[in-house]
């Protein structure tokens, strides 16, 4: 895998210093904005006694992700059409074209009745 050039690594971390973390994830500058942006929403959504114990939760998350653990375990979940999966090691990660091929099966169901109409409805409108 190619090095993250210094000069990318330096503007990221102008915009924030846990960005640095993300990128070296993601490879590129608006995914890491992104997963950094949701491993953030994840952080607040725990309510903890002192903002100082809520940044270290948010540098232990970048660090989780820098060092390649999938954002999905890292926030617990992922979406999958109108269903919220629960992610943690172990479990199979729901891709998106997973999502595409199940809701292509759903739109075109191909059952053996199906098929049977595909190869009879020619024969009809020929009579």
């Amino acid at each position: 895998m190619p090095r993250i050039p210094h000069a990318l690594l330096l503007r990221a971390y102008k915009i924030s210093p846990l960005l640095p973390f993300t990128l070296r994830a993601t490879r590129d500058l608006p995914s890491a904005i992104n997963e950094l942006r949701w491993i953030r929403e994840h952080v607040e959504e725990f309510k903890f006694p002192s903002p100082l114990r809520g940044q270290e939760k948010l540098l232990e998350l970048c660090k989780r992700r820098e060092w390649g653990e999938p954002l999905q375990y890292i926030l617990g979940s992922q979406p999958f059409g109108e269903l919220e999966i629960k992610c943690r090691p172990g479990v199979l990660i729901p891709r998106y074209v997973d999502k595409k091929s199940q809701s292509r099966d759903e739109t075109f169901p191909d059952t053996k009745a199906d098929r049977r109409q595909k190869l009879i409805q020619p024969v009809l409108q020929s009579c």
